[in-house]
């Protein structure tokens, strides 16, 4: 079934009325076109997140009672080599922490103790940068389909909810510590090919948060992690580098 660019726009309207739900929104996913103007889906979905990113910004952080370090979800077979589930590939990299880019210091981190927000599911990594600077990481299996846009919503709630005072003390780092959030890709994967299309509603959002992007070299262990700023992957739809 194919929307208009209209019909897209309602929808995503009456998405955003529950904000904490709107990061599985389809559209934010869809890779097709809209039927009278042939936009991308995906593009307009940016666009209308960057005209309504006041929305999340008015997000109220979440009061943990709990340790965000926990070690419930830790639990990771040495003997363990088939990474089948995005948990499984979180608790790898744990598991491996010290990358090029910085030290990997947790894994599935909670946002929540109650059931209520239990669809937010949790952080897939903390990612401590040799800069001072806490990143909130998540990841995608290489065959994934997610959208570099999917990537930037999940993880903009999350900074939005995290409480970060109690964040930095629960994991013992420096006050002065900033906290980002970052896409982790693979390369060669789905959103990573998005990052060199010409996609300028995408790249003005990207610029909008001065983002970051972290891509895997290899999708297998050690895992090789290089630091891109969002201007360094080129929007003149060239074939990205294998």
């Amino acid at each position: 079934m194919a929307f208009t660019e209209s019909e897209v726009y309602q929808r995503l309207d009456r998405s955003i009325s529950d904000i904490f739900k709107f990061y599985k929104e389809d559209l934010l996913v869809f890779q097709g076109s809209t039927s009278d103007t042939g936009e991308l889906y995906n593009e307009i979905a940016a666009a209308f997140v960057y005209d309504n990113f006041s929305a999340f910004k008015a997000i109220r952080k979440h009061y943990r009672a709990d340790s965000y370090k926990t070690v419930e979800y830790k639990r990771f077979s040495k003997h363990q080599s088939n990474l089948n589930t995005e948990k499984q590939l979180n608790l790898s990299l744990f598991k491996q922490q010290d990358v090029a880019v910085g030290k990997i210091i947790d894994a599935q981190t909670p946002l929540f103790n109650d059931l209520k927000h239990k669809y937010l599911g949790k952080i897939g990594n903390l990612l401590y940068s040799k800069d001072n600077e806490l990143f909130l990481i998540n990841v995608k299996l290489p065959s994934t389909q997610q959208t570099v846009l999917r990537y930037i919503v999940e993880l903009l709630l999350m900074r939005q909810l995290v409480d970060s005072k109690k964040l930095l003390a629960d994991f013992g780092l420096p006050d002065y510590t900033e906290i980002k959030f970052a896409p982790l890709l693979f390369k060669g994967s789905y959103p990573y090919s998005e990052l060199w299309q010409n996609r300028p509603n995408l790249h003005h959002l990207m610029a909008l948060l001065d983002l970051t992007i972290f891509v895997i070299e290899k999708p297998y262990s050690p895992y090789q992690i290089s630091r891109w700023h969002y201007a360094d992957f080129n929007q003149s739809n060239q074939t990205p580098a294998q």
